[in-house]
């Protein structure tokens, strides 16, 4: 199936479903729903692709902000804010 075909059958826009194919959108799992069906597939079968990828450190280093340099940025942004922290 292409690109064009699976935006035509899911209703998202080809430039949307690029981005998915890159990485660059986390989906949640209504989009993924969507796009199983599309595909006529069960979410299982869509989801199977991923499974390897959950033991992949290096799959995850580009995707998920470190906890540190999001708890400094959340930091920075309570006090420019004025708000607590809480821990």
């Amino acid at each position: 199936m292409t690109v064009e075909q699976l935006s035509e059958k899911s209703g998202f826009s080809s430039h949307r479903l690029r981005a998915i194919e890159r990485g660059e959108v986390n989906l949640n799992l209504a989009t993924m729903l969507i796009l199983a069906m599309s595909m006529d597939t069960t979410l299982q079968n869509f989801l199977d692709g991923v499974a390897p990828k959950l033991r992949d450190q290096k799959f995850f280093a580009v995707r998920v902000i470190p906890f540190p340099r999001y708890r400094k940025a959340r930091q920075d942004h309570c006090r420019k804010s004025g708000n607590l922290l809480v821990t």
